[in-house]
């Protein structure tokens, strides 16, 4: 219990007690092989906001009163990455970007990155909770709180974790063992065919599009992954999640 509440307090702002969390250095190496437990988790509390939500105010509004909500909750940790490596793509080299993705201040294509997410998120929410797909919203937030982790550790278990200053949220953490992931990926393949079978197929397809696309761009970009590649990572999943879902 103590990984999975502190994948939670990782990824959240959600106050959890210290000593209910791991305590060392030592305890916290295999952190990341967990994290899609504590994504589930926050994709169950996301999705029971966003029910009560619905349930009291018409969609559109519900939804967009949502979007900030969800983003509070984790402290727009991914979005933040999303936007760093969005903003680095204007560099020229390697060390370029990397200075690029340092720099605090947000830029033009980060600014514009998070804008195409927001209405890609508020109207693909809105169709997750219409009439016209069964009202899946709540299933998409639970699975996609999982796959979105799940997709980012992978990264880290075949590319070198990179970080211009040798820091970052993996240094002193373990890299992710196959045994983890597989348990992972079993675990969530079954919870997809089970929460939201009729797009489980497509899910999962779009899934391994995306988690290659990755492996080889960030490759071949920064010769490896660092924190910020796994938070855009985790939104381009949920983008093609999105995307998968919304297959009539």
């Amino acid at each position: 219990m103590r990984i999975l509440f502190s994948s939670i307090a990782f990824l959240s702002r959600i106050p959890i007690p210290a000593n209910w969390q791991l305590q060392d250095t030592t305890g916290n190496r295999p952190l990341l092989s967990a994290l899609w437990t504590g994504g589930l988790v926050l994709g169950l509390i996301n999705a029971g906001i966003a029910w009560t939500l619905c349930q009291f105010l018409p969609l559109p509004l519900g939804i967009a009163i949502f979007l900030p909500i969800q983003l509070a909750l984790t402290g727009a940790f991914h979005e933040d990455g999303f936007a760093d490596v969005a903003d680095a793509m204007g560099g020229y080299s390697r060390e370029r970007r990397f200075e690029i993705m340092r720099d605090s201040r947000l830029g033009t294509f980060g600014t514009g990155a998070l804008a195409t997410l927001l209405l890609i998120r508020w109207n693909g929410y809105l169709h997750l909770s219409s009439g016209v797909t069964g009202g899946s919203l709540v299933a998409f937030l639970i699975l996609s709180g999982g796959w979105i982790r799940w997709s980012s550790i992978v990264l880290l278990h075949f590319i070198p974790y990179v970080h211009i200053d040798g820091k970052g949220i993996a240094k002193n953490m373990e890299r992710p063992r196959s045994v983890a992931l597989a348990i992972g990926l079993l675990s969530l393949m079954g919870l997809t065919f089970v929460l939201a079978p009729k797009w489980a197929l497509s899910s999962i397809a779009a899934l391994m599009v995306v988690i290659l696309s990755c492996l080889f761009f960030f490759r071949r970009v920064f010769g490896g992954a660092n924190g910020d590649c796994l938070g855009a990572c985790s939104i381009l999943t949920e983008i093609i999640l999105i995307v998968a879902f919304s297959i009539r």
